[in-house]
């Protein structure tokens, strides 16, 4: 939540006006700030919620049995491989198309394990 808040306040500081078209919300100025801080907190609340509902529907596979998580070595790329193209100097995008993997956020931890391990 506070870092949606704080780049709405760095866009409206640098002079951006932020405006929901659809629902004809002004996110510049006081009032609107007070806007984004409720919809950024109903959407951390939301979250939470989904989270949970995720726990609690896993917890209940695993008491039927029928959750296992993934399987060890069931990633489609292998760390040694973008190892190997890393260090022949080829970027992330380009890593990540050779190995067939999409280049998202949710790889960053991923990317981080590769820039930290030799």
């Amino acid at each position: 939540m506070r870092d949606g808040i704080n780049v709405i306040c760095q866009w409206c500081e640098s002079g951006v006006r932020v405006v929901s078209v659809t629902q004809q919300i002004d996110l510049s100025g006081t009032v609107g700030h007070l806007v984004a801080g409720v919809l950024f907190a109903i959407a951390e609340i939301e979250l939470q919620h989904s989270k949970e509902r995720q726990a609690a529907g896993i917890a209940v596979a695993k008491s039927k049995g029928t959750y296992k998580g993934r399987k060890k070595g069931t990633t489609k790329a292998k760390p040694e491989r973008a190892r190997e193209l890393k260090s022949q100097g080829l970027k992330k995008k380009e890593i990540a198309s050779a190995l067939g993997v999409q280049n998202g956020r949710c790889l960053g931890i991923w990317w981080k394990y590769l820039e930290l391990c030799p």
